[in-house]
């Protein structure tokens, strides 16, 4: 019976053992990749941008992180949202698909919509595209995002 009782003590101590320790690594590492999410980024627009007149282009993965801090995404992850199927006469999903693979120019899609900004992955096509128009001023600039504004 003391055996018994001397076991499941060990084991209470090495579960708890577990959970502090497990619970002190996830305190210590960042809850969103910043590889992946435009943290920094989101951070400069919302001290820097007037965010209720700002109407921005933005890719697909980080949308949802945009729209978590305040921001009114192009597009977020709840792709039927922008989907004719699901919302007669939207055709958000597939314009920006074709915008953002090139398929059609993005200056009409950022003119119908009136796109005042530009939020993109450093590796996207559109990007370099972007980079190069005169008519887009480089606002902001991490290892993983670029943040544009039209020139007026």
């Amino acid at each position: 019976l003391k055996m018994i009782c001397g076991i499941e003590i060990i084991f209470c101590l090495i579960f708890v053992s577990c959970c502090c320790c497990n619970f002190s690594l996830r305190m210590i590492d960042n809850y969103v990749k910043t590889v992946d999410y435009p943290v920094d980024a989101t951070k400069y627009i919302l001290s820097n941008i007037d965010i209720e007149n700002m109407k921005i282009f933005n890719s697909f993965d980080f949308g949802s992180y945009l729209e978590l801090n305040g921001i009114k995404a192009f597009i977020d992850s709840r792709s039927e949202v922008y989907t004719e199927e699901f919302n007669p006469g939207c055709t958000i999903l597939q314009d920006w698909y074709q915008t953002y693979s090139g398929a059609i120019d993005y200056t009409e899609t950022f003119e119908e919509y009136g796109i005042t900004h530009a939020l993109l992955s450093n590796d996207e096509k559109i990007n370099e595209k972007i980079w190069d128009d005169p008519n887009w001023k480089l606002l902001y600039q991490d290892d993983n995002f670029s943040f544009y504004e039209k020139v007026q």
